[in-house]
């Protein structure tokens, strides 16, 4: 019996012994739990982990990874590219329906009192402990051993005051039924009073994720393209490059980026083989004072000067991109900016590379904000040696007051070199009601130069522009004079010109939009044996939603009518069709034809394409694009094809595979001996990987905390409706600038990215100083993006007409 009784007084503590080790949850986790069950899903906070959630649900390490994979399931619009480490900040994380709970449950949940209270006058109860399973018969104890301490006594407990004893040898009432409160099944939550949670958030790879302080990202891409054409002869690039960045508690963010490429070619003329290699060390952030922080640069690198003292209406200045060194030093109301190196550009077509070329550069900036609206600043530049501008010093002064809801945009600047050559811009933006309002004027000297790019050509003019906005329609129209060749200079063209524009997008329905437009210029020549001309452009499209998808037809006619000579004109029509998705398979379609009809002869060129997208297995996507060209030109015809194929793959959230095969084929008519056929082949591969580890430190002085990424696309806004369609096009080599620091060019579609950027509010610029006319922004006010963790940011950016 004695061994029954000690049996029975450690079971409990072997069974403890045998459970696994308990987590610590707080009262706040607790209050999430709950609230998670009742109203079905999780709201994901910065610092949560899936697995880290579904331990919280879990009874144990293994059922914590079962629910995992079930999360992920319900959620994929909550996880980046499916992985466990990539959750997105204030998503909702929904639960397994039998993890859920009633509403009022919560009530009920907490455990109650072991033993409620009797009565005065009720003889005391024994209340067996409360399980998960029907209350049996009470089991006898067994007989107390003397002297064990805390053994269960089998004597007659005595009896509470006021109730008279039982007499010797007389029956012993009936007990009244123990009292048991309803088992209500509650949360399942891991709590000690103590001890550490030993468990470890998963990573990308599903294995145990590090949990140091500090982000740390990295990625390595290889590159290889093989291109073959029939008169430049074959190339070979292959490259590696790579990304290594790191967050560190006291002294900014670092960042490492390399890129190293092996040219081979065998053109006509001989065999060329070269090695180029590129690095850069950013450093971001750097608290040098409280207050102030420095971003620094050293590498490739393209020095930023304070936005508004680069960019206008019509005038814009840029820098070169450097091999060398440039640095930021800021605070929230001032900032200076230095910066110098060797002139170098991009080379190479499917793989680009820097290159040095001849020249330095040097630039230096300062900006203050004088307060919320107001801002001032100057900068020089000086370039020596290069092979594109002669040596000069070019200086900068520009005041700025930034468009907003409490007043009107101004932008004031003059420029001068040092051979005493001017330019000068001012810029006014003034809302009143939906009608917005732009008006200006510009001057450029003939021998202007700012940086190894040069300047605008030598102009002078004014404009005004105007814009309505209602609630579904838009409408812009203005005017603008402007003269180039200030000088005359027989050996260059430049003229006089005064015009104007209107247009409209009129939304008739959820489904229907139509719109149209249309500018004339006069021009009269500022040189010896000119023809003045009037020049007119007109257009009109329609978009219609419908069973068949999306149809949009397109129509414009351009015309150059001299005042002796004959008369120039272009006629386009156009169909384009999203179809309606074909099982998995996107389908779009475009019909096309030009009627060029000038002086040398009339020309006809008709086109027929046809893209599709769509996946071919797992999460391996495929996209195709199939153009033929017809071309009926007086001087001979030709017929052109181009096909392209490519292959997207992601094997692992870590992973990314890209194959990409296009064709270009140009034949000539038979009527056609003069153009050469051309034929060119080119396959390109990519397959890049990308980890991290870490986790994000929760924020320094100055609002420094984690990082996420910024993506998007600058295209041509042919519709005006803001959103990017499969037939606009995107606009390659745009400078995109992040909070007047960071600066980032698209790619041949269009597309930016930033990444690791610090969590919060941020602007986006764009510069369109290398946007063809008549392109341009409508609204130049920068753009405000928010940054969560760990997440991706698509701001897309269209470009209007905005020029007669």
């Amino acid at each position: 019996m004695l061994a029954g009784a000690l049996a029975f007084q450690f079971l409990p503590l072997t069974a403890f012994a045998q459970l696994p080790s308990p987590r610590v949850v707080s009262p706040e986790t607790e209050k999430r739990i709950q609230l998670a069950r009742e109203r079905g899903f999780w709201i994901i906070e910065e610092g949560d982990y899936l697995y880290r959630i579904a331990r919280n649900f879990a009874p144990d390490e293994a059922g914590a990874r079962v629910l995992v994979d079930e999360l992920r399931e319900l959620n994929p619009n909550a996880l980046m590219n499916g992985a466990a480490a990539k959750l997105v900040v204030g998503a909702r994380l929904h639960l397994p329906r039998r993890l859920l709970v009633a509403p009022d449950a919560s009530a009920t949940a907490q455990a109650p009192p072991l033993s409620p209270p009797a009565p005065a006058t009720a003889p005391p109860v024994s209340v067996p402990p409360i399980a998960s399973a029907p209350p049996r018969t009470p089991i006898a104890a067994p007989p107390r051993a003397p002297g064990a301490a805390g053994a269960i006594s089998s004597a007659t407990p005595p009896a509470p005051m006021g109730v008279p004893p039982i007499a010797p040898g007389a029956p012993a009432p009936t007990p009244a039924p123990p009292i048991v409160p309803p088992v209500v099944a509650s949360a399942y939550t891991d709590r000690t009073l103590m001890g550490v949670s030993e468990e470890q958030e998963l990573g990308l790879d599903n294995r145990p994720r590090d949990g140091s302080p500090g982000l740390k990202q990295w990625g390595v891409e290889l590159r290889s393209e093989h291109r073959e054409h029939s008169t430049a002869g074959t190339t070979q690039a292959d490259g590696v490059a790579f990304r290594y960045a790191m967050e560190t508690e006291r002294y900014g963010d670092f960042a490492l980026l390399g890129q190293v490429t092996h040219f081979r070619s065998n053109p006509p003329r001989g065999e060329e083989e070269r090695v180029i290699g590129s690095a850069t060390l950013i450093q971001e952030n750097f608290g040098i004072a409280p207050g102030w922080f420095a971003t620094s640069s050293l590498g490739v690198v393209r020095p930023i000067l304070p936005f508004f003292l680069t960019t206008s209406y019509r005038v814009n200045m840029s820098t070169s991109m450097l091999s060398g060194f440039q640095t930021s030093i800021s605070s929230p109301q001032d900032e200076i900016r230095l910066g110098v190196g060797r002139i170098g550009q991009l080379t190479g077509f499917g793989i680009q590379q820097f290159e040095r070329s001849q020249g330095e550069q040097a630039t230096a900036a300062y900006a203050r904000r004088l307060n919320r609206d107001w801002s001032v600043g100057a900068a020089a530049i000086a370039v020596r040696d290069s092979l594109s501008v002669p040596d000069h010093v070019t200086t900068t002064i520009g005041i700025d007051r930034e468009f907003n809801s409490s007043g009107p945009g101004v932008k004031a600047q003059v420029a001068l070199t040092d051979d005493q050559q001017a330019a000068g811009w001012f810029d006014s933006q003034v809302r009143s009601g939906r009608m917005m309002h732009r008006f200006g004027a510009y001057y450029v000297d003939p021998d202007f130069k700012f940086g190894d790019g040069g300047s605008a050509r030598d102009t002078r003019g004014a404009y005004w522009r105007g814009e309505y906005r209602g609630a579904a329609n838009f409408y812009g129209f203005g005017i603008e004079t402007s003269s180039d060749n200030l000088e005359r200079n027989p050996e260059r063209g430049g003229s006089d010109n005064i015009g104007g524009y209107a247009n409209a997008t009129l939304r008739l329905d959820r489904t229907l939009q139509v719109g149209g437009g249309g500018s004339m210029r006069q021009e009269d020549p500022r040189t010896a044996g000119g023809i003045p001309r009037k020049v007119g452009y007109a257009n009109l499209f329609l978009s219609k939603t419908w069973g068949l998808g999306v149809t949009r037809l397109d129509a414009n006619t351009n015309t150059s009518r001299p005042t002796t000579g004959f008369t120039e004109r272009t006629n386009y029509v156009a169909w384009y069709q999203d179809w309606p998705r074909l099982g998995s398979v996107d389908l779009q379609t475009q019909l096309s034809q030009t009627n060029e009809n000038l002086e040398r002869g009339d020309t006809i060129r008709r086109l027929a394409s046809v893209t599709a997208r769509g996946p071919l297995y797992g999460n391996l996507q495929w996209d195709a694009t199939l153009s033929y060209v017809d071309v009926d030109d007086p001087r001979g015809s030709e017929r052109n094809y181009n096909a392209a194929v490519s292959l997207d793959w992601n094997p692992a959230p870590s992973w990314t595979v890209l194959l990409t095969w296009f064709r270009n084929s140009i034949q000539p008519g038979a009527d056609n001996l003069l153009s050469p056929f051309v034929k060119e082949n080119a396959l390109q591969l990519t397959v890049r990987y990308e980890g991290s580890s870490g986790t994000p430190y929760p924020g320094v002085s100055g609002g420094r905390s984690s990082t996420g990424r910024v993506t998007g696309s600058i295209f041509y806004d042919e519709n005006g409706d803001g959103v990017r369609q499969a037939n606009e096009r995107g606009a390659p080599g745009v400078q995109v600038i992040l909070d007047d620091r960071q600066a980032a060019v698209t790619d041949s579609d269009g597309r930016y990215t930033f990444a690791l950027v610090p969590a919060g509010v941020h602007r986006l610029r764009v510069s369109v100083d290398r946007v063809p006319l008549p392109w341009g922004l409508d609204d130049e006010t920068p753009r405000e993006v928010r940054v969560d963790v760990r997440g991706d940011v698509r701001t897309d950016v269209g470009l209007k007409r905005v020029a007669p």
